[in-house]
């Protein structure tokens, strides 16, 4: 085991320190670490299982003598975008292992920030106006249902951001309807103050 910490060492030295950026630098050392990995204690003095295995490795630091580098909680979930995660630091002359739980990886970039208040804007005078759109349904009672599928559409792959867009949206709506004398009777559902 000795002989695979002293090749992970000797493969690191060869590098320079800081983050490892190419991907082919980072799949050897992925390699050179999962074959020394049961040299490594938690600094308790257990043993650490074999967490690495079959798993992707990110955002690897080398700062000698420690490798630090971030492993998935859970991989499996191809339509996801970040995913939560450990960050480990092996500390090759001690072989003391650290594992700090928290942060996460971002998988896939972010979907850009969508600005909600001129969609808001935009809808305010249809509705104040009792106008017909396609986003909006119209009830009996002079109350209208918002359509919010239909003006912030679904995207699985993008399930968090969809849905932080869509409160968004609501809280910026109801702000500005509440300035027009409406209020919400139900999520969706609004309906004009009574004069």
């Amino acid at each position: 085991m000795e002989k695979k910490l002293e090749a992970l060492r000797k493969y690191l030295e060869s590098l320079p320190s800081g983050k490892i950026e190419k991907g082919q630098d980072v799949f050897k050392v992925k390699h050179y670490i999962s074959n020394c990995w049961d040299i490594f204690k938690y600094s308790d003095g257990k043993n650490i299982n074999s967490v690495i295995n079959n798993k992707p490795i990110y955002n690897v630091v080398w700062n000698p003598p420690v490798i630090k580098f971030k492993i998935p909680e859970y991989y499996n979930n191809r339509s996801t975008t970040r995913v939560d995660c450990e960050e480990w630091h092996l500390d090759l002359d001690t072989k003391i292992a650290k594992c700090y739980i928290g942060g996460y990886i971002q998988l896939l970039p972010k979907k850009p920030r969508l600005n909600v208040k001129p969609i808001a804007e935009e809808l305010v005078p249809i509705i104040i106006n009792r106008k017909e759109d396609p986003r909006i349904e119209w009830k009996k009672d002079g109350s209208v249902r918002i359509k919010l599928g239909e003006i912030i559409t679904s995207d699985r792959q993008f399930n968090r951001t969809v849905q932080d867009r869509r409160k968004r949206f609501k809280a910026e709506l109801n702000r500005l309807l509440e300035e027009q004398g409406w209020h919400m009777l139900k999520p969706n559902h609004y309906a004009q103050n009574e004069k």
